[in-house]
């Protein structure tokens, strides 16, 4: 306890990191596929941060990100073409995708993981063109109470908060969850 600057302060472990090797990866049932473990997520900005995983062989269908994405491709290679664009995407390839971009023609030539900040919600659309589902940082709080997993703190207040009655810690997590699909 710190006990000459901020004497109420008594630190829980929820303030900081985590070690994602402890934390279970989650399927993304709107993207067979991918699977993502959750970092953080703002319930007041609609940010989230994920490490992503895509299973090599898997072409991803079209997916618009309704606010900017970044990302640093970790492991992996996979290869986008759309119309006249190509790139092959490896490790220490660093993007962003900007808000309202659509992305299609993504295959994965080799499992993927990708460290990636999402500043607004992925809507997943159908082959008809309609959204058929839209993942939003309130889906992966839900898919993190779900498995008794407690995300990074955003604000001060949350760093504060004693740890949630019953939240185990990532290492105590070994179950194969399932992430809140929100129908569009």
């Amino acid at each position: 306890m710190n006990t000459a600057f901020n004497p109420e302060f008594n630190p829980t472990g929820i303030e900081g990191g985590l070690d994602t090797n402890a934390v279970p990866w989650i399927d993304i049932p709107q993207a067979p596929g991918m699977s993502f473990k959750p970092l953080r997520a703002s319930s007041e900005s609609g940010v989230f941060s994920a490490l992503v995983r895509l299973r090599q062989g898997i072409d991803l269908g079209t997916i618009v990100h309704l606010g900017a994405m970044d990302l640093m491709v970790l492991s992996g290679r996979m290869r986008y073409t759309q119309a006249s664009l190509a790139a092959t995407l490896k490790p220490g390839v660093w993007g962003y995708i900007p808000a309202n971009t659509r992305v299609q023609g993504l295959h994965v030539e080799e499992d993927v993981e990708l460290l990636a900040n999402f500043f607004g919600p992925l809507a997943f659309v159908g082959s008809n063109g309609a959204v058929r589902s839209v993942l939003t940082s309130h889906d992966v709080q839900s898919a993190a109470r779900a498995n008794g997993l407690t995300l990074v703190p955003n604000t001060l207040a949350e760093c504060m908060m004693p740890r949630p009655a019953g939240a185990r810690t990532t290492a105590q997590s070994s179950t194969r969850p399932r992430v809140a699909t929100v129908s569009g």
